[in-house]
This record gives C-alpha cells, sequence and structure tokens, in this order.
C-alpha cells in the first residue's frame, strides 16, 4: 500500500504546483509525496509542502481522498493555507543531490491549468472559493 498526500494552495486566482521528474517525466503535480509509517495524512501534507515548496502550512480541508490510479492505497488532496515562509523550490531530503525530482515551482493562473488531471479533481471544491 503506498498512500499519497497533496496541498493545493490558493493564491490570487493562482495555483502552487511543483515540476518533479518522475520515472523519466516532467510532471506538474501538487506539493506532497509519500505517507511515511506513523504519519497522518494531514502530518504528511504539511511536511511536504514544507519539504517542496518551503512554506508552512494549515490543512483548512480535506478536498478529496481516492483511489490512486497508478499505484494501490489512497490519495489524499488538503486545500492549506500558507502561515509562513517564502515560495521556492525545496528538494527530496530522502534523495542525493545528484538524484532530485524536484525541478520547478510555479503559480498558475488556476483557469489556465483546469484541465489539468489533479486540479480537475478537485475543480468543483476549488471554483467556488
Amino acid at each position: 500500500m503506498s498512500d499519497r498526500a497533496c496541498v493545493v494552495v490558493l493564491q490570487d486566482d493562482q495555483i502552487l504546483m511543483v515540476l518533479q521528474r518522475y520515472q523519466g517525466q516532467d510532471i506538474w503535480t501538487f506539493p506532497g509525496g509519500g505517507i511515511k509509517a506513523g504519519e497522518t495524512a494531514e502530518e504528511d501534507a504539511i511536511r511536504e509542502a514544507k519539504e517542496e515548496a518551503n512554506i508552512c502550512v494549515e490543512i483548512v480541508r480535506l478536498l478529496c481522498e481516492i483511489p490512486r490510479e497508478v499505484k494501490s492505497g489512497r490519495y489524499y488532496c488538503f486545500l492549506a493555507e500558507i502561515v509562513a515562509g517564502e515560495v521556492r523550490l525545496g528538494n527530496d531530503p530522502e534523495l542525493p543531490v545528484s538524484g532530485q525530482e524536484l525541478q520547478d515551482i510555479r503559480w498558475f493562473p488556476i483557469n489556465n491549468v483546469r484541465s489539468h488531471r489533479e486540479v480537475s479533481l478537485i475543480w468543483d471544491q476549488i471554483s467556488q472559493l
């Protein structure tokens, strides 16, 4: 089982995403990652936001919990607010410097990424905010 949690951070009609190189493909995704043993989905999402985006966040609410598409396990997506820090690309502390998967971090106008696979999962909920 491989559960994953992520955060959706919205600001001025923009959404925060990180570019991750995964299995040879570059994928824009929400800051997040695999839930470690003894960690809740919320704790993981908060930790991953700090590691990947240099921000401390507060969870506002769960946006979705669904089966993962690629691996077995659950996918948890949380709406979060920045409470400290300045957005900048972080790192994967479990990977060596030469093997980092994180490549970029960027704010996207939300309407420009509406059809993105992950954004479309939560669109109905965030479009009402």
